[in-house]
């Protein structure tokens, strides 16, 4: 039987040709025979393994792009629309990577949990390595389902013959029950001698901002490759920060097609798959979408319908780049808190300084809401300045499992946190709800008080150089909240914004800050337009998280400023909204109404 000629190289009869593709790989792309190179470069060969490994699935112009910047770069950034196939692109390398060099790599593949991860990057990973299995039986790897990898290391399922795993595919979860992990434990992993490591993360957007560290202690490394996914939720999430362009956001310029620019973040490069250059697109209209699972006119209508073109949906799961112009969108930012002294320690003056409760209510964690119990304290610092310090947010347990009732459970633990504390029921504030502030009156005090984040505006002013035109008067006159603010929320929240920008914030966390850069403001339509917060539904709809930690702070805020807190870019602080008052009254009214609602009736 004849020898086999390819890229001018002649190989054993019955050769399989993936395994000659693979070779190539393990060569860069090229064999160097007698001072002589062949071969067609990385990019060539690592897609033509897929198409041996893969053959029934398409090849699209995204697809290709995507792979060819892989190979090219040590770093690679896929920002995209959804259905941009981002994570089927990336797994498709790092399963050729491996194949070709499974003696000494170790990818780590991270998500957010386990749960979507199974939908996702590792659901995907073991479909795509089940399929190619199946065609080429010899492709190394097995996998461990309890260990959450593919690897060719003799670890057993029940753990009685665990080892290091330093070969393969690890799966890390970085959330576990709505509680960060990170990637910590595995920023120092380091490749065996001579090895190769490898990091693909996918939902990047949705991780914490310290996601990101650990590549300082990866990159630099010989054969590092890393590899981020995501959709953008915000010009300053993780994903976005690590497709920052070398000239920054504010030098960026949508052009409506899929762009691509090299980044900040150590020198990667980033692709942005845009919607509106989906390669269904490519084909006319009258006939059937070319590729089903990538974006198409169907959904850039219907969404386009529905939200509109300025919307921070239309630009997450449609063109898949930042908003332009988000930043100023926000009522903080990160750069605010930074260079406003808000992370920073306080030294208190010696006199005693004024402590509150704010309680932002969740039952059982329905919707991935936590309940969240924040503690805070304001008084004089040693310069002379009256100031608002945070403590940690503390997580309320409550559990579905527990045969008294959530609220009853909430009550109790808040209760006895603010006994221990030494904080008494009139400086407990909350986000009203009838029947947990029934509860609060029976179990602990009347004097606990409502903030009801549904409710109106204030009339207090906005701030000190805020004026109007009153007409009836013929005067100015300082502009009033509901005059400004579509809702009470939308006020709570600027209300930490003046604390911070009047530079009286201080310890604030970290995390509770992050998640207040994540919410988005707009104008009300009508006039005189007013600032509206986005929705707790939108936010949760565009980054998958719910503001608990920062409406416990602005729960806390507001009730600093009812106990006579002064912010100092505001004019006054004490007075409150119809709204607010009497508010046990309208609860257990409410609660009564329930009960008796509830109740059966005999004819």
């Amino acid at each position: 039987m004849a020898n086999i000629e390819m890229y001018g190289l002649s190989w054993p009869a019955g050769t399989d040709p993936l395994k000659i593709e693979r070779t190539f790989v393990r060569g860069k792309g090229y064999i160097t025979k007698a001072g002589k190179r062949y071969g067609l470069g990385l990019y060539h060969h690592v897609r033509r393994m897929t198409m041996l490994c893969w053959p029934e699935d398409d090849r699209h112009r995204w697809n290709d792009l995507g792979l060819q910047r892989i190979c090219e770069n040590e770093i690679t950034v896929f920002l995209g629309s959804s259905d941009s196939n981002k994570t089927y692109l990336v797994s498709q390398f790092v399963l050729i990577d491996w194949w070709a060099h499974y003696e000494n790599t170790l990818w780590l593949v991270s998500s957010t949990e386990m749960r979507g991860a199974e939908l996702r990057i590792w659901g995907k990973l073991k479909e795509l390595f089940n399929r190619a299995r199946a065609r080429h039986p010899w492709l190394p790897g097995t996998v461990l389902e309890s260990k959450h990898a593919i690897t060719t290391e003799e670890i057993s399922e029940d753990g009685s013959e665990a080892r290091l795993l330093t070969k393969g595919l690890i799966f890390i979860p970085c959330k576990t029950n709505n509680r960060w992990l990170g990637m910590g434990a595995y920023a120092g992993i380091k490749p065996t001698r001579n090895g190769r490591l490898g990091h693909c993360g996918d939902e990047v957007s949705f991780m914490e901002r310290s996601f990101l560290d650990a590549y300082s202690n990866w990159y630099g490394k010989e054969n590092f490759k890393g590899l981020l996914t995501g959709n953008p939720t915000d010009i300053e999430d993780p994903l976005c920060t690590a497709a920052e362009p070398v000239e920054g956001w504010d030098n960026w310029h949508d052009s409506e097609k899929t762009q691509e620019w090299r980044t900040k973040f150590y020198g990667g490069w980033a692709v942005a798959f845009d919607g509106r250059d989906s390669p269904n697109l490519d084909y006319s209209p009258d006939l059937p979408t070319k590729f089903p699972y990538l974006i198409g006119r169907k959904k850039l209508q219907a969404v386009e319908k529905t939200e509109g073109k300025d919307s921070p949906l239309w630009w997450m799961m449609c063109v898949g780049k930042p908003l332009p112009g988000s930043s100023t969108m926000k009522v903080i930012t990160r750069a605010m808190c930074e260079s406003n002294k808000a992370y920073d320690d306080v030294v208190w003056e010696g006199s005693k300084t004024t402590h509150v409760l704010g309680l932002d209510a969740a039952y059982g964690g329905v919707g991935g809401d936590r309940c969240v119990l924040f503690h805070s304290e304001f008084g004089l610092d040693v310069d002379g300045k009256n100031v608002f310090a945070c403590r940690p947010p503390i997580i309320v347990p409550v559990s579905v499992k527990n045969i008294e009732l959530a609220e009853t459970q909430i009550a109790r633990f808040c209760m006895q946190y603010a006994d221990g504390m030494g904080i008494g029921p009139e400086n407990f504030f909350f986000d009203a709800r009838a029947t947990l502030a029934v509860e609060w009156a029976r179990l602990w005090s009347p004097n606990v008080n409502a903030v009801d984040f549904g409710g109106t505006a204030t009339k207090r002013p906005v701030s000190a150089d805020e004026y109007v035109w009153d007409g009836d008067k013929q005067s100015k006159r300082l502009k009033r909240c509901d005059e400004h603010y579509s809702k009470f929320v939308s006020e709570l929240w600027h209300s930490v914004r003046y604390m911070i920008m009047g530079q009286q914030m201080r310890r604030l966390p970290r995390d509770v800050a992050a998640e207040g850069a994540k919410r988005l403001w707009r104008f009300t339509k009508g006039s005189p337009p007013r600032i509206e917060v986005e929705s707790k539904v939108e936010m949760k709809e565009r980054t998958k998280e719910s503001p608990d930690l920062f409406d416990s702070l602005a729960t806390c805020v507001e009730g600093a400023r009812r106990l006579g807190f002064m912010i100092e870019n505001l004019k006054e602080t004490r007075s409150t909204s119809e709204a607010q008052d009497n508010w046990l009254e309208k609860a257990s009214e409410k609660h009564k109404k329930f009960i008796k609602a509830s109740q059966l009736t005999y004819g």
